[in-house]
């Protein structure tokens, strides 16, 4: 049974919030702010003068677009700085004893930008693989136990905000160890993502499947009453009792299902309750589902 930890985890990677994606107008509202933001610099780079050398400060709109916009855009605004900057050494090139020196200065500037330009991106790119992994279960490739809880306990607070009902999910799989003792491991690790990826092409856009660990997964259903959430889990039940009888898995399932229609509720009482009536399943002979609702 899992609870909400009241202990925080210190791990800064699983508690990253969620990547949003950023729309095309912000992006160009980025990029259009940096092109004016390398003009700026290099006004100021040039009312500086030759002594005071601020090339640093390329470096800011150039991360800009790397982190926010597109690798090739970066690349671009690379270009610019270092011409912006070569603009600026150009006008003050007599101060120089040779003319040729701007056109090196800028030279060795742009291949800095360059560089500086695909270490963000290749930064960023990295980023997100990491914050993906540390969402994701390794073995079944749903979303984690932990990603999970921050999901639940995020959509009960819309629950609480708006009075939507939410429903929750919670499933184990009879006789799994079987599978394990007769057939192995490997073969265990096939079952689980074999019925995950089931259980994934399943559900709605806005669901949310976990393997909580082990052989127990939990399925979210945001703004989702008794009647729709029955009708979802029919088909996650073919399609996962189809998978099974596909491969002859001596397997099947027992689910608890709660929903929740007022805003009282919380995400331990909902997996309390969810947990209780998958165990009575359990108990009473498994394979079934159960379904209850929380009024009060």
């Amino acid at each position: 049974m899992y609870k909400i930890s009241k202990t925080p985890y210190l791990d800064k990677k699983l508690l990253a919030k969620p990547r949003k994606k950023i729309g095309i107008i912000t992006k160009i509202l980025i990029a259009i702010g940096s092109i004016a933001l390398i003009a700026i610099i290099g006004l100021v780079d040039y009312k500086t003068g030759a002594e005071i050398n601020i090339s640093v400060f390329y470096i800011l709109p150039i991360f800009l677009v790397s982190w926010y916009v597109h690798r090739w855009v970066s690349f671009a605004a690379a270009i610019m700085g270092a011409v912006a900057f070569f603009m600026a050494d150009y006008l003050l090139y007599h101060n120089y004893s040779i003319p040729s020196v701007p056109f090196l200065n800028s030279t060795g500037i742009l291949a800095f930008f360059l560089i500086s330009s695909y270490v963000f991106s290749a930064l960023r790119k990295a980023y997100f693989i990491e914050h993906e992994l540390a969402r994701t279960d390794h073995l079944t490739d749903i979303a984690n136990s932990r990603y999970f809880m921050e999901t639940i306990s995020k959509e009960v607070e819309r629950m609480k905000r708006y009075n939507h009902p939410l429903s929750l999910a919670y499933m184990d799989i009879d006789n799994f160890k079987n599978i394990n003792d007769n057939y192995g491991h490997s073969m265990g690790d096939t079952v689980l993502s074999s019925i995950s990826l089931a259980m994934k092409e399943s559900i709605r856009s806005i669901d949310l499947v976990a393997r909580m660990g082990g052989d127990e997964f939990a399925i979210l259903f945001p703004e989702t009453d008794q009647s729709v959430v029955k009708s979802i889990m029919s088909r996650v039940q073919i399609k996962v009792n189809k998978t099974i009888s596909e491969n002859s898995w001596p397997i099947s399932f027992s689910i608890g299902v709660i929903t929740c229609i007022n805003n009282q509720c919380s995400a331990d009482s909902l997996f309390e309750k969810a947990d209780a009536l998958m165990y009575s399943i359990k108990k009473s002979g498994k394979n079934l589902v159960k379904y209850e609702t929380l009024e009060n």
